[in-house]
């Protein structure tokens, strides 16, 4: 079995990650030091952020992107293969999307020319989408949904994978050693504090519409998306297992609500410790998200 994957430090953004796993002398959720099996960082020229060029990957080091892309443009190859390519020079290992606004129902407009265009790039690659399944949405566009895409050097101990109805959140499950698995979710919180106001066609709203079915009558889809991915995770935080979220969560993580969330799980900010307290020219601040 090959050592467990080291994630490297200089991701596009900040991914949450169970801390027991990785420091020696587990600390208060997210505040404690980088994990001890991580290189010192050597992508102090770019600041922390993912400014190419990145440092190259060693043989055990795996590579997260997590990107809001605000729509994910499939209508041609050719802008699918844009896309890519730009995703391609981070080399990355994993990468989750949020807000894809992709009704991955009508798949030869939307999952497909996805399928084709990563599996040229990296044939074996594992592909997941999320969105939430609605009559209503007959063409290629929906507002929200996610897309997770492990790429390579571990796509063959991908052993389970699986979205969340609403299309909130898509996950996978890789096989570290026989005790341990690394669950990776991509995953997106709308900014919307109440349905007041929002569009029927809206993520919030979509969401709204699914809570109420399931029988809530005052649906929070906002709160309701922590709760859930607490629900979905927790079951692997008992058991040992890794557990890394990469969210466009439209909240600073220093918010009391993302901080309770993250004590929920025993999560750490990934980055915290490698990241400037001030961002450089051009980079907003750093939210949960980022």
């Amino acid at each position: 079995m090959m050592p467990i994957p080291t994630v490297r430090e200089d991701t596009m953004h900040t991914p949450l990650s169970d801390q027991n796993h990785h420091t020696p002398h587990p600390t208060p959720f997210h505040y404690s030091t980088p994990p001890t099996d991580s290189p010192t960082p050597t992508n102090l020229h770019n600041h922390g952020y993912a400014h190419l060029p990145l440092p190259t990957l060693r043989p055990t080091d795996i590579r997260l992107i997590s990107h809001n892309i605000n729509t994910l443009h499939t209508t041609t190859p050719a802008e699918l293969s844009a896309t890519f390519e730009l995703y391609n020079e981070f080399d990355p290992t994993i990468l989750g999307i949020q807000e894809c606004n992709k009704n991955w129902t009508i798949f030869d407009k939307t999952e497909g020319p996805l399928r084709d265009t990563i599996q040229r790039r990296w044939p074996g690659a594992k592909l997941v989408t999320a969105h939430s399944k609605e009559s209503t949405f007959t063409g290629p566009y929906q507002p929200g949904g996610v897309a997770q895409m492990t790429l390579k050097k571990l796509t063959g101990r991908v052993v389970s994978h699986g979205k969340d109805t609403l299309g909130r959140y898509a996950w996978q499950e890789i096989l570290l050693n026989g005790q341990r698995n690394l669950i990776i979710l991509t995953a997106y919180r709308i900014p919307q504090t109440s349905i007041t106001g929002c569009g029927p066609e809206t993520s919030a709203m979509q969401q709204w519409r699914k809570l109420r079915a399931q029988g809530i009558e005052l649906p929070q889809p906002r709160q309701q998306t922590l709760d859930d991915l607490v629900t979905f995770a927790k079951p692997y935080v008992s058991k040992g297992h890794e557990v890394l979220i990469m969210m466009d969560a439209n909240s600073p993580i220093t918010d009391d609500t993302m901080d309770a969330f993250m004590e929920h799980l025993n999560l750490y900010d990934l980055m915290a410790d490698y990241l400037p307290d001030t961002p450089p020219e051009n980079i907003p601040t750093r939210t949960a998200q980022n």
